[in-house]
């Protein structure tokens, strides 16, 4: 199942954070996906989504795509952190 972590705003672009639980060996492991979209409002004033990108967009697009890149990297010590901290109360190094 796709949950949506975050979502991440720079003008009209939008990244969608979204994890996906798979099974492992050692267990249930996150992986986690960026979806990059754009959004506009339509000749009849109604918002709309697109997946292409204006030359004014690119640098919006980029520092969302950076935001959402910090996140998951974010994301992804926190759980070896965790993960090293029960080791340590099992006795683990």
């Amino acid at each position: 199942m796709n949950q949506t972590e975050k979502i991440i705003e720079v003008g009209d672009c939008r990244v969608r954070i979204y994890g996906t639980e798979i099974q492992t060996a050692t267990g249930p492991l996150t992986i986690r996906n960026a979806a990059l979209q754009r959004t506009y409002r339509g000749r009849d004033g109604n918002m709309g989504t697109a997946y292409s990108f204006r030359e004014n967009d690119i640098p919006k697009a980029i520092m969302a795509l950076m935001r959402a890149y910090e996140f998951m990297i974010s994301k992804q010590a926190e759980i070896k952190r965790e993960k090293e901290s029960g080791q340590e109360k099992l006795g683990g190094f």
